[in-house]
């Protein structure tokens, strides 16, 4: 089990989801953009791409694997 970066999000995205939208079209709509998901995502729109979305799945990976790769001792 691994987690990557978490971020609060605004009341305009929070709304959004709880009248029952998904977060990426939240996201779409807000931003103006489309198809955010299948780019930088929602974590690379609210960071202004600083932190896209496919660096989050790597610390996620790494920390999921930290039992494999770290030293033996602290397992």
């Amino acid at each position: 089990m691994g987690s990557s970066a978490r971020f609060e999000m605004g009341t305009p995205i929070i709304e959004g989801i709880l009248a029952g939208d998904e977060l990426a079209i939240v996201i779409d709509r807000l931003s103006g953009e489309t198809n955010v998901r299948s780019r930088q995502g929602a974590m690379g729109v609210i960071t202004n791409g600083i932190i896209p979305r496919a660096d989050s799945y790597y610390q996620a990976l790494v920390f999921a694997f930290a039992k494999f790769i770290s030293n033996p001792k602290y397992w």
